[in-house]
């Protein structure tokens, strides 16, 4: 029932705050803004309230102001954690617009969007009640233990407890406590960031004038009057000394800075520092503008004038990073921020080294490998106006003061969907959005555009700005299509490899050019088959083949990460008539130094690069040759341009092309387009060899071409004669379980519900392509929705409504349902 605020006496005055919670409940909640907090209480600033019983978070205020009723009863605000906002006004309504567009709530977008050490929740403390008089003999022995330690330290965490009785399970000892009388619970908001610090060895003012004082106090002791008077000398050089120095300098002993210290000679300062690395590289010079480029700059600033959103479709080689860096240097001279955004940063260093050599100190770079400390210094840094942001998809949740300029590089990359958890956003489409609500300009760049983006250039949503030439003298390499079919008759293959490859890895090798081998799949072999009853090893998990990796001689589940040993006989029918099937990057690697024992191979996938230290090896290694071939997954398509590159080769094109969804075709010329495009930059024709059973394919001729808009134009008829994307928005329902029964019985439900109002535009609900993940079986419910639907919010909003109905139905509420607005 809802309680008019005016009679109610809890509340002094009417003035209260919407916080948002970083957590997936429907809306913000409503707390009761304290008197005395009433004038530093502000929009964007976080506050510490208590949700549920116990719990502690720290909330960001959305809205302030008098509420004529609320249905609960409103806690109070019990502290306010921020001198100023750390989120602005318009990125809380960026924040609401990604929750409303992409159905999460925007506790979930806070989660997302905020360092892990901005967003506070409490530690639970036990500690001793004031009436227990030391009753040990009534306790059990794990009673005993916890009770004995908070006499001595007053106050327990939960892990403390855990190491104590050495035991995981703690809740029933503590409950037992509890019950009677011996403890209670206290919460406590943890902040887990602290400034890193450095010490600053330095003169104490009484010395700092008076060296021959400092000298006699140290006259009787020789190793300190040689330490100072280093110190004096290193001071006078650099001004600061720090303990590092001491540790580092051969005369200087660290050992003695107490003494030193004890005597009032020098004092231990210590200095907040940074934790982000802005080692400047060395200083490049920037090439010449093209007159391709400067065409092309022309284009972009005059279509700016009148705020359009610009596609660069400018082929590999083409030179669009320079572009970029004359727009970022323009925006910046400005006094503007700029946003580099990036597919995977762990994937391009080449390009981050590049912008590093331009812009220096200016660039700060996020991405998910930070640790949560560096995480909120990039967070400051940004809050504070400076330079340059590059990074992975969530750097546009930075707190950005004065925008100027967006670039989304590679913006055709599935890396920018965000899959799980939500919000599962495409990064590409929200910096639209963004850019739009902070005036600021947005370039989409790539050789292979997004057909959503190209189309959007049709419509007038954007401009559209080409750049069909490499730059220079380099020319688009040569390539050339070999029938497997027409090899494989002849018994000519080699392993996977087929005649006119090996000769052109043997040809390249020898023209002292290097050489880059595709194939989109890790491991030694996907499949482990028994030819006598066709058994095939599975995840017990998941409806997933085990893949066998030989350098672990395990089999290994790709999508719940489930090992076990390979089977000696057939688990079904006993039969030693096991056989490995298909091939990986792993199988390659080994056949390839059989075939040709004195190249130097390297490869590059999950397996073998796992950290951005081993990535940045591997391209050193290939930059500086020396190595002759590396073998590589989809990583090899991102970031590589090094002039050394003389063939590339995709050992099994069909795999691309056999893909059950309507994107196949374009993924698949993307992709095969952009693994092209490392072959043969600067003044040196490359060449490309792509294997396949179907030389004929369309999307295979269209490579051939090099013709873009033909195979734009195809493909775009087909999706509307079928009613795809773009020309339709879609919803995907995810609905997971541990059980087939009941996920299939959901989405009926569900099914029937949506039907009601949406009769013609829900499909489902299916069985996926892999129905079981991680034990919980999937079901999919596609909604498609006309994409110039009027009332679209209203719609979104009845799906919700439907999934929260799904919920309170019997037998239902264990069912998850994730939703995926356009799905990638």
């Amino acid at each position: 029932m809802k309680e008019p605020l005016t009679n109610n006496p809890l509340y002094t005055t009417n003035n209260f705050a919407e916080v948002i919670l970083p957590i997936a409940i429907p809306k913000p909640y409503t707390y009761w803004i304290p008197e005395e907090l009433e004038q530093d209480i502000q929009i964007g600033k976080r506050v510490e309230v208590q949700f549920g019983r116990r719990k502690l978070y720290a909330g960001i205020v959305i809205r302030t102001g008098p509420v004529d009723e609320i249905p609960y009863k409103a806690k109070p605000i019990l502290s306010i954690l921020d001198d100023e906002p750390i989120v602005s006004d318009i990125h809380l309504q960026f924040w609401q617009w990604i929750a409303d567009y992409y159905l999460c709530t925007i506790g979930e977008v806070m989660h997302a969007a905020l360092p892990a050490s901005l967003k506070l929740t409490s530690e639970t403390r036990i500690l001793l009640h004031e009436q227990f008089e030391d009753h040990f003999e009534d306790l059990d022995d794990q009673e005993y233990l916890i009770a004995e330690a908070l006499t001595i330290r007053h106050e327990l965490s939960l892990e403390d407890v855990s190491g104590i009785l050495q035991i995981k399970t703690i809740y029933p000892v503590i409950n037992r406590m509890l019950n009677k009388g011996i403890l209670f619970i206290e919460e406590e908001l943890q902040d887990s960031y602290r400034p890193k610090t450095i010490d600053i060895i330095q003169l104490t003012d009484a010395y700092l004038d008076n060296t021959n004082a400092a000298f006699e106090l140290t006259s009787r002791a020789p190793k300190q009057t040689e330490t100072l008077l280093h110190f004096y000398q290193l001071h006078r050089e650099k001004g600061k000394v720090t303990r590092d120095d001491f540790h580092q300098h051969p005369d200087m002993q660290a050992n003695l800075i107490p003494a030193l210290v004890k005597k009032g000679i020098l004092e231990v300062v210590p200095e907040e520092v940074s934790r982000l690395k802005r080692q400047s590289s060395e200083s490049a010079t920037l090439p010449e503008l093209t007159t391709q480029q400067r065409s092309a700059l022309a284009e972009i600033r005059t279509h700016w004038r009148e705020h359009y959103p610009i596609l660069l479709h400018g082929i590999t080689g083409s030179g669009k990073t320079r572009v970029y860096v004359e727009l970022a240097q323009e925006v910046m001279a400005g006094g503007r921020q700029v946003l580099y955004l990036l597919p995977e940063i762990a994937l391009t260093t080449q390009v981050i080294e590049r912008l590093r050599q331009i812009f220096g100190d200016k660039i700060i770079v996020s991405h998910s490998k930070l640790s949560n400390a560096e995480r909120v210094e990039v967070w400051k840094a940004v809050r504070s106006g400076q330079g340059m942001v590059v990074g992975a998809r969530s750097a546009m949740f930075l707190p950005f003061i004065n925008l100027g300029l967006v670039v989304v590089d590679e913006e055709h990359d599935a890396s920018y969907k965000q899959v799980d958890p939500a919000p599962r956003y495409n990064a590409r489409d929200a910096a639209l959005v963004l850019a739009r609500m902070l005036r600021a300009q947005i370039i989409l760049g790539s050789a292979t555009p997004s057909f959503e983006s190209y189309y959007n250039t049709q419509r007038g949503k954007y401009k559209l700005v080409s750049m069909p030439l490499r730059i220079g003298d380099a020319v688009l390499p040569v390539t050339e299509v070999v029938d497997l079919k027409a090899y494989q008759r002849k018994r000519q293959m080699k392993h996977e490899f087929s005649p006119p490859l090996i000769e052109a890895i043997e040809a390249t090798v020898q023209r002292n050019r290097q050489v880059i081998l595709f194939q989109n799949r890790r491991g030694f072999s996907p499949y482990l088959h028994c030819k006598v009853c066709d058994y095939h090893a599975q995840c017990v998990h998941c409806d997933v083949s085990l893949t066998y990796h030989k350098f672990f001689n395990k089999l290994v589940c790709h999508y719940c990460s489930y090992q076990t040993d390979v089977p000696r006989y057939c688990p079904d029918c006993g039969s030693d008539q096991l056989e490995l099937k298909g091939f990986g990057t792993e199988k390659i690697e080994e056949n390839l130094k059989i075939l040709l024992p004195n190249l130097r191979i390297g490869r590059m996938d999950l397996d073998m690069v796992k950290t951005v230290k081993a990535q940045e090896k591997i391209l050193q290694d290939l930059e500086h040759k020396r190595l002759d071939v590396v073998i590589g997954t989809q990583m090899v398509t991102k970031g590589l341009d090094f002039p050394g590159i003389g063939l590339v080769a995709i050992l099994q094109v069909d795999q691309m092309l056999h893909y059950p969804d309507y994107r196949a075709n374009e993924r698949a010329y993307q992709l095969i387009t952009q693994v092209s495009g490392r072959a043969g930059r600067k003044d040196n024709q490359g060449l490309v060899i792509l294997q396949t059973y179907q030389p004929d394919h369309p999307v295979i001729r269209d490579v051939l071409k090099n013709h873009y808009q033909s195979f734009f134009a195809f493909e775009m008829l087909e999706r509307k004669k079928f009613g795809y994307p773009p020309y339709t928005r879609q919803v995907l329902l995810v609905l997971k379980h541990k059980t087939a029964k009941t996920v299939h019985e959901a989405g009926k439900w569900l099914t029937r519900r949506l039907r009601d109002k949406l009769p013609e535009r829900v499909k489902g609900p299916s069985e996926p392509t892999i129905a079981r993940i991680r034990n919980q079986y999937v079901r999919h419910i596609l909604i498609t929705l006309d994409k110039r639907l009027e009332h679209l919010q209203q719609v979104k909003d009845f799906i919700e409504h439907s999934i929260s109905d799904l919920k309170v139905e019997e037998g239902f509420s264990t069912v998850r349902v994730n939703v995926d607005v356009d799905p990638y």
